[in-house]
């Protein structure tokens, strides 16, 4: 009897315990690195399936997560029992446990929308915004081809539907040029106080007798029809430069930006057959090379093994494939660039807040 009434005890103090247990600390890790990877794989869903819409004149629509809030519950009950016999009184003890452990998130949807956000879409990216990034390593040559219009009036090419056009004799030269610059750490980038608040970003070569970069800044000045001893480039926004000194930098927005990349999805033939989109433009280099894309989105009727990053729409798998290392980190550098717009709109739509099973 002592033995059974003690196992009753041990039982009981177990499941009151268990119930009492603080599980908060120990989920922090495991359910932070769980939502960080949910968050991030759906911000490049959106991404790319807005890309995909807008190569088949879809508008674009955005969603933030705006918070998640996530709940534990843990309960615990016993009982314990003695059943009588029928030829006097007996023990036969009964000892039943539960012990439930609820989880329960709560997502916060913002959709993303307004005058406000719709204006910075569409608004050109600023050059202080690219000049940081390539100030933080970002190749120059890669980010002002995804990001540029044009420099001093030479176009970029842009394979957009409403006005498609090749590359001015130039363009590439100039990418190729900074690039090689960057690559000897021939160049630095400086800010420079106009005003009580303004500032202008400038380019300055730096001092040395290395002949490959004073062979590149003599080429650079050369194409942008700048003074040949120059060594100091200020950087401006516009079509055209305004002095001997300037480099205009006319720049694309978000919207621009997503055009771009849309333009060069491998969409399916049939669907081009269908004229439900528009054909790739075949762009060349100034060599007669293929201009090659900047991220290359291929598309399957079956789902893709192992990529990037997919979507589905309208009845194909639209990806980036895993072992394609360019267009991934070109489609990181467009993520951060687009997290970069400011996206508060005090008349924007309201949140969504749903419980998640």
């Amino acid at each position: 009897m002592n033995t059974n009434i003690t196992r009753i005890l041990l039982l009981s103090s177990l499941l009151f315990a268990f119930s009492c247990r603080s599980v908060g600390p120990k989920s922090v890790v495991r359910d932070r690195n769980a939502y960080l990877n949910a968050v991030s794989d759906s911000w490049k869903n959106q991404l790319l399936l807005n890309i995909v819409r807008m190569r088949y004149a879809d508008a674009p629509v955005f969603l933030d997560v705006a918070s998640i809030i996530n709940q534990y519950e843990v309960s615990g009950s016993v009982s314990a029992g003695v059943a009588l016999e029928q030829k006097g009184v007996g023990w036969n003890p009964s000892v039943n446990g539960v012990a439930t452990f609820t989880d329960r998130p709560t997502i916060t949807y913002s959709p993303l929308s307004g005058q406000q956000f719709a204006l910075n879409l569409m608004k050109p990216i600023s050059p202080a915004i690219i000049i940081s990034l390539v100030y933080s390593g970002y190749p120059i040559d890669d980010l002002f081809r995804l990001t540029l219009n044009s420099i001093n009036g030479m176009k970029n090419s842009f394979g957009g539907y409403v006005r498609q056009h090749a590359a001015s004799p130039g363009f590439f030269e100039i990418l190729e040029t900074l690039r090689s610059l960057q690559k000897e750490n021939g160049m630095d980038f400086l800010l420079e106080k106009t005003g009580t608040s303004d500032e202008r970003i400038l380019i300055e070569v730096v001092e040395n007798t290395d002949s490959l970069v004073k062979a590149n800044v003599q080429h650079l000045n050369h194409v942008l029809d700048l003074p040949a001893s120059n060594t100091r480039f200020r950087i401006g926004r516009g079509i055209h430069h305004s002095d001997s000194l300037q480099i205009a930098l006319s720049t694309r927005s978000i919207l621009e930006l997503l055009s771009e990349i849309a333009s060069s999805i491998e969409v399916p033939r049939e669907q081009l057959d269908a004229k439900v989109t528009y054909a790739t433009p075949d762009f060349k280099m100034q060599d007669g090379r293929p201009e090659q894309p900047f991220i290359k989105i291929r598309s399957s009727k079956t789902p893709p093994e192992d990529p990037f990053i997919s979507v589905l729409y309208h009845g194909y798998w639209f990806y980036i494939a895993m072992n394609d290392f360019m267009s991934k980190q070109t489609f990181s550098h467009i993520l951060l660039l687009s997290s970069l717009i400011e996206v508060n709109d005090s008349k924007s739509a309201p949140i969504i807040t749903i419980p998640a099973k």
